[in-house]
């Protein structure tokens, strides 16, 4: 894989990166890192550090999986990942913002009973995957058509395009109709151990010294080989890859 060469590459900060995200969609799609009841703290952090600049691109909509399906979790079926400190920060610096906070999250008693069976397999994963997208494309439906909308998802939902037998959100939200949205993976790096992504050490590898030079993170947006490679429009690589 060609990846953009560290001396003549655009070096953006992630604030910089939504901004100009925001320019070219309506909707952008940032993820979090997180593995079972293990997540990157930093991934959050960084999106607590972009919301005023979702704000200043006009977002008002902060539509977020964790938050569970349109209207909220059934009482003791909520996300664990919401009692996680940097989650709640995450959660409160929006709403200080004025942002109007909703799940997207599919609703799985309503998968179909032969699914259910086996939640692990490719068959229900897809189907979540478009449930999300549907659900996202109904909150975006309901939002005055003038506002932006910041997606908060985990790990590859994001994607934008079908890898293998898996269909991801992101692609699913093209497939019905949706705006295609301005994806920035900022999990790229992450070492999530035993399931690590090897394009996580090339990249670190490759871009260690920028990454040095300026403070342990840089984004870059890429070219259309590697949109269409990755499924992604931006990355954000760092140094801090802590799976905690």
């Amino acid at each position: 894989m060609d990846l953009p060469a560290a001396e003549t590459a655009d070096w953006l900060t992630a604030e910089d990166l939504v901004r100009e995200g925001f320019r070219r969609s309506r909707v952008v799609i940032m993820n979090e890192a997180h593995d079972g009841h293990r997540r990157c703290v930093r991934t959050r952090t960084v999106g607590r550090r972009v919301l005023p600049a979702a704000m200043e691109s006009g977002a008002r909509l902060f539509a977020m999986e964790a938050l569970g399906p349109p209207g909220g979790a059934e009482p003791g079926n909520e996300s664990p990942y919401l009692a996680q400190p940097e989650m709640a920060l995450l959660i409160e610096s929006a709403r200080q913002l004025g942002f109007t906070l909703a799940g997207y999250e599919a609703e799985i008693q309503r998968a179909p009973a032969d699914l259910l069976r086996d939640t692990h397999a490719m068959p229900f994963t897809n189907w979540r995957e478009r449930r999300q997208a549907e659900n996202l494309l109904a909150l975006l439906h309901k939002a005055p058509a003038t506002d932006r909308v910041l997606v908060w998802c985990g790990n590859s939902h994001l994607r934008k395009t079908p890898h293998g037998e898996w269909s991801p959100m992101g692609y699913w939200l093209q497939e019905l109709g949706g705006p295609e949205p301005f994806a920035i993976d900022q999990v790229v790096t992450v070492d999530y151990g035993e399931a690590a992504n090897a394009l996580s050490g090339v990249m670190l590898n490759r871009y260690g010294p920028i990454l040095e030079s300026r403070g342990g993170e840089v984004g870059v947006i890429l070219d259309a080989r590697l949109r269409a490679d990755l499924g992604v429009d931006a990355v954000l690589l760092s140094n801090d890859n802590r799976m905690e």
